[in-house]
């Protein structure tokens, strides 16, 4: 029915196909459609977000599953460097954070302002994803442009958790 009707990859004024919105939205069986019409699962928004990307920020397991195993890069970046596992870092999802490790995600991967997951985690007192990150080796010595560790960046963030967590984490090292 959809090959029929419409051209799955157009694009609204922001450069966003329907599969970015049903990412957006989590609507699998909308994703699942839209891959077999031949979605293109590479395409980006005016931002460089991929259909991966928004179902990351959203934290859409299933639809971050169905668009991985449709071909989806997990260390995809956006115009400013954002990777899938920063946006669920930056939101708190562990279990998001967990499964995008688990198939590949790089752990350490900076931004271009050199924030890294951890960095994300750690400023918004994220204490279960920082610890899902920690364990998957993430580095508590790398520097954002502003010469900020993520034990800093909790710091600024009043996050004494993720404080504690850090240091331990780092008498360990």
């Amino acid at each position: 029915m959809l090959e029929a009707c419409a051209d799955v990859n157009s694009r609204d004024p922001e450069d966003r196909t329907a599969l970015m919105w049903a990412a957006h939205e989590g609507h699998a069986d909308t994703i699942t459609a839209l891959l077999e019409t031949r979605a293109d699962v590479h395409a980006r928004s005016n931002t460089g977000q991929t259909a991966l990307a928004i179902a990351a920020f959203w934290t859409n397991a299933r639809s971050l599953k169905l668009l991985l195993d449709a071909g989806g890069d997990v260390n995809t970046t956006t115009d400013h460097g954002e990777t899938p596992l920063m946006s669920s870092s930056l939101q708190g999802a562990a279990d998001i954070v967990q499964y995008l490790l688990q198939v590949g995600a790089e752990v350490n991967a900076q931004d271009e302002d050199g924030d890294t997951a951890l960095m994300r985690a750690a400023y918004f007192g994220h204490l279960a994803t920082v610890f899902v990150l920690l364990r998957a080796g993430a580095d508590l010595g790398i520097q954002n442009s502003e010469g900020k560790t993520a034990a800093m960046l909790a710091e600024n963030g009043h996050q004494m958790k993720v404080i504690e967590l850090l240091e331990r984490a780092g008498q360990r090292e």
